[in-house]
């Protein structure tokens, strides 16, 4: 399997950590707001995660799960 990017980890990590603590995933304009990064940046690394089977996304805010 692919080793993800340093970045998808963090957002990976990110998302795990927001279920854990608040009970639902981050928006992507808080992730953008976490990591410094554009929202095409992050939408990017969800899209990669999403490819890996490791999170899964449907429409709308607050919509990530984490599969791993």
């Amino acid at each position: 399997m692919k080793k993800n990017h340093p970045r998808q980890d963090r957002v990976l990590e990110l998302i795990k950590n927001s279920i854990h603590d608040k009970g639902y995933p981050p928006t992507i304009k808080e992730l953008c707001d976490e990591m410094c990064i554009t929202s095409n940046a992050v939408r990017n690394h969800i899209a990669a995660l999403v490819k890996k089977g490791k999170v899964t996304r449907t429409s709308g805010a607050r919509t990530l799960r984490v599969l791993i």
